[in-house]
């Protein structure tokens, strides 16, 4: 978290690899909630995802119980 924040800091673009890395740190901390918000942010930014990064997202939503969001996201993906 505290690269992510001097990436910032620094002025410093995220890629996908990034956002993956913090989206599933956040998923097995218990914080879906953050991974929602960075996946989020992401795509804000014109990032798009890759298979890799849904996957991290479809498990930290799944892990925390948000089974339902799970499934919506791999329903988008195909």
């Amino acid at each position: 978290i505290q690269m992510y924040d001097r990436m910032r800091a620094e002025r410093i673009a995220p890629d996908v690899i990034t956002y993956t890395t913090l989206i599933a740190m956040h998923g097995r901390r218990g914080d879906a909630q953050r991974a929602l918000e960075l996946y989020d942010e992401m795509l804000a930014a014109g990032i798009r995802p890759n298979l890799v990064c849904c996957t991290a997202l479809v498990d930290a939503l799944a892990r925390n119980g948000f089974i339902q969001r799970a499934q919506a996201v791999l329903k988008s993906l195909k």
